[in-house]
Order: structure tokens, then sequence, then C-alpha cells
């Protein structure tokens, strides 16, 4: 239940007040956290830890620890959601903290995940945007856009649009990557359109 709660501010993307708190009180369960749990169970909640950290406090001490451990557990876990939560968090964190080896290190995972049939669809999207991600940093942007447009597929098929924005931002930054700014005026206006209000972290508030 606690990475649940971690895991929706983080999705919602609205505010991390009073995130602080849920850290101080993840501190307290990790102390109590058997050392024979599943590693399913310690993936999740590891994860969850490193996210938080990442988007409240990235000098924060323990962040190199919660790293540490969702990279050793990459190996261990079997539960497809449990494995995205650990590629996606990792990844943000690694890009954001400018890890970029380590970053696009992780693109045989990400493939390896998404040859998986069973994958849920919002699974499948948070690990399409990041190997658009992938693709920028790498130069390969017609890839980048092609993942992007299967990504929007997904969103169209399932009525998942909670990650409309970020899935477009990887087309517009490659855009800027390339130079092309005739097409950006395109991208901002679908960008625009999918702002929702509650999302204060994709408005830049």
């Amino acid at each position: 239940s606690w990475s649940a709660a971690v895991n929706i501010l983080v999705m919602l993307r609205h505010t991390f007040h009073g995130l602080e708190r849920w850290i101080a009180l993840g501190e307290q369960l990790s102390r109590q956290f058997p050392e024979n749990a599943p590693p399913d169970m310690q993936g999740r909640f590891a994860s969850s830890m490193l996210m938080a950290l990442l988007i409240c406090n990235q000098s924060h001490p323990d962040l190199p620890h919660w790293q540490s451990r969702c990279e050793s557990l990459l190996d261990h876990c079997n539960d497809p959601q449990v494995l995205i939560d650990l590629v996606k968090n990792l990844s943000w964190t690694y890009a954001w903290m400018g890890q970029l080896r380590k970053s696009l290190a992780m693109e045989t995972r990400l493939a390896i995940l998404l040859q998986n049939p069973h994958l849920p669809p919002l699974g499948r999207l948070l690990l399409t945007s990041l190997q658009a991600s992938c693709f920028i940093a790498r130069g390969a942007h017609r890839e980048c856009h092609q993942v992007v447009k299967a990504s929007l597929d997904i969103a169209h098929k399932t009525g998942i649009h909670i990650f409309d924005f970020m899935i477009l931002t990887s087309s517009a930054y490659s855009w800027l990557g390339r130079g092309e700014l005739e097409t950006m005026p395109e991208y901002l206006h679908k960008m625009k359109a999918t702002l929702t209000p509650h999302a204060m972290w994709d408005q830049a508030q």
C-alpha cells in the first residue's frame, strides 16, 4: 500500500507536497522489511523508494543505495509490473542524474520486456516512452517517431491517455535536436491539447 500511494502521486503528476512524509515512513518500513521477503515485493518497494527520492531530493544520501538495490533486483524479479517499475524508475534516475551510459545500457532490458505479449497496456506505454528517449540519445530520430506513433496508437485503442503529453514530448525533443523548428508549432499544439488540469508537472507549475 505504501508503494501504491507513492506511485499514484507520480502517475498523476499533480503535486508532490507531503512526499517527504511518505519517504520518512518508507525509511521506517525499510528497517522492518524482512530479509527473506520475495524479490518481487522487494522490487516493488525499492523502485518506489527510488522514485520518491529522485523527485523529492536528488541529493539525498540514500539515493545511491536505492539505485544499487534496484539494479541488484533486476535479475531476480518475475512480476512484469515490478520489472516495468524497476526499469522505468532506474531509467529516469539515470537520465536525471546524467548517467547516460547506464541509461543506454537499459535498452536491452526494455526490448526484452516489450517482447512480452501479455504486458498491460499502461506498462507498455511507459516502456515505449523510455525507448523513445533512448532513440533520441542515440540520434535515431526516425525510430523515435515510429515508437511515438505506436505509443499513441496504443493510447487510442485502450483509452489510456494519462501519458499522452509525455509521449509527445519525445517527438518534440527529436525535432528540436534536428533543428527542424518548422515542425514544432504542430507538436506544441498537440501537446497543449493533451494537458490536464491536475498534471501540474506537465504544465511546469
